[in-house]
């Protein structure tokens, strides 16, 4: 139809820019979304081992508090002499 190989070169341009950017938006999306699911995995990850450390604080208090008990309890047979 058009014999004006300035039009044809102009429209070749245009759907190879066209293709171009729907393959970007389409890989972005796809890194995206790959990104997306490893944030997911870590996040999961980060939440265990949070709860998991909380557990050991708890379990670190809980001999501090025996421990504290036991140093009034040496406090004060040492204070009435009874070494």
């Amino acid at each position: 139809m058009d014999s004006n190989p300035f039009l044809t070169i102009l429209r070749i341009s245009f759907s190879a820019i066209l293709a171009f950017l729907v393959w970007m938006a389409f890989w972005q999306r796809t890194h995206l979304e790959d990104q997306v699911a490893g944030l997911t995995r870590e996040t999961s990850a980060l939440t265990d081992r949070v709860a998991e450390l909380t557990r050991k604080v708890d379990d670190v208090k809980a001999k501090g508090d025996r421990l504290e008990g036991a140093a009034e309890a040496i406090a004060t047979v040492v204070g009435s002499g009874g070494w």
